[in-house]
């Protein structure tokens, strides 16, 4: 009867005659909901522990995939000026992209110390050739101040070094 007010107060109207009986069925959800929660806590420590895993399996596996283009990088690196036309060892599992690349690198720095070659060669052969015309020049200064002479002997000494400077 109580609940027969309540349900007509709210406006809703039952008949207890075309229902003889009225079966309520309840059961208690603590446990259901602790078992969701535990569900829930498991799935998303789950979720962290794969994402941590996977970021590190990642991680190594583009660390070792780049080891021979960091061990490239490093004989470049190591060169020093002396020393351009030594050839790069390539190092096993580079990258066949890159192999083109190091054999061009290689011949560049090829070039490059041919060239610096040349360079000291010619410094060289330059400083040869002014050696001598100095030396002559030199040798004359130094005889015409050796003693005091005349305004017509420096002119002749000075004549001389002209000459030498010219050769």
């Amino acid at each position: 009867p109580e609940e027969n007010a309540a349900m007509k107060a709210v406006g809703l109207r039952f008949d207890a005659k075309a229902f003889p009986h009225t079966l309520v069925v309840a059961r208690d959800l603590t446990p259901i909901l602790r078992t969701l929660a535990e569900l829930a806590a498991i799935l998303c420590i789950g979720t962290l522990v794969t994402l941590a895993l996977g970021f590190f399996v990642i991680d190594r596996a583009i660390r070792s995939s780049l080891t021979p283009i960091a061990s490239l990088t490093d004989q470049v690196r190591g060169r020093s000026g002396e020393r351009l036309d030594s050839p790069i060892v390539l190092p096993g599992g580079i990258p066949l992209e890159l192999t083109p690349l190091a054999e061009s690198f290689e011949t560049l720095l090829s070039r490059v110390a041919a060239i610096r070659s040349r360079e000291r060669d010619f410094i060289r052969h330059a400083s040869h050739e002014l050696r001598t015309p100095i030396a002559a020049l030199g040798a004359i200064t130094e005889l015409a101040l050796s003693r005091p002479r005349s305004t017509e002997e420096y002119a002749r000494h000075l004549k001389s070094c002209g000459e030498s400077a010219d050769n």
